[in-house]
């Protein structure tokens, strides 16, 4: 009688249960790296306490520097505006329809800005602009015409004219003030909190009335 004893290797279950310890383990390290990572990117995106880091300045509108302290404000704007068009079919047309067939044409506009403030609460301002060149078909033939720089006056043409000359008077009703931009318009740094504005003499209602960036002045906004 023969008896066969048969060994099986035990190896084989000693790597399994290795490797299954050690697949558990390496997720648990992964998960606590990317989560180091996640606080760690909050941490540098969440300002720290008492650091108050200043708003980011808005682009300049200027190439130069205007003075706050001083009397006199000198400034200056020019805008050009290129348009043309392509031939296009036109059931009807008359003298003031858009030109059916292709055109272009250049406008522009100088602006030459100047005031005085001789005192926090009384300034003067003159503005002197010219305009010249033209706009398609003559600035006619649309009704929101894309270029209000050749259509608010046709008949100027290219000889200066005085666009403002005005006088402002504040008149303040109350002691306490607040800080104001300076623009080419209003002078003054600081107004009271209460006061009463008056201006005369020549400028348009647009400079003060319904201001927005898209719709007030021609040279900010869409053209139109």
């Amino acid at each position: 009688m023969h008896h066969c004893l048969s060994i099986r290797p035990t190896q084989p279950r000693v790597e399994t249960w290795r490797s299954s310890r050690v697949f558990p383990r390496s997720l648990l390290l992964v998960g606590l790296a990317l989560a180091a990572l996640v606080v760690s990117s909050v941490a540098q995106d969440s300002p720290a306490a008492g650091d108050t880091q200043p708003p980011a300045p808005d682009p300049k509108a200027t190439f130069f520097e205007h003075s706050n302290t001083s009397k006199w404000w000198f400034s200056g704007q020019a805008n050009f505006v290129f348009q043309a068009h392509g031939d296009f079919y036109a059931q009807y047309s008359g003298t003031n329809s858009l030109k059916n067939y292709s055109e272009h044409a250049t406008s522009r506009v100088l602006t030459f800005y100047s005031g005085y403030e001789f005192s926090p609460n009384t300034m003067a301002y003159l503005d002197v602009e010219e305009a010249g060149w033209g706009g398609i078909s003559g600035a006619l033939g649309l009704a929101g015409f894309t270029n209000l720089d050749v259509v608010r006056n046709p008949s100027l043409g290219s000889q200066p004219y005085i666009a403002r000359l005005m006088f402002q008077q504040i008149i303040p009703l109350s002691d306490e003030k607040m800080e104001v931009e300076r623009t080419a318009l209003s002078l003054a740094t600081q107004v009271p909190v209460r006061r009463l504005d008056i201006r005369f003499g020549k400028f348009s209602l647009a400079d003060y009335f319904d201001l927005n960036v898209g719709g007030t002045d021609s040279h900010y906004q869409f053209l139109n």
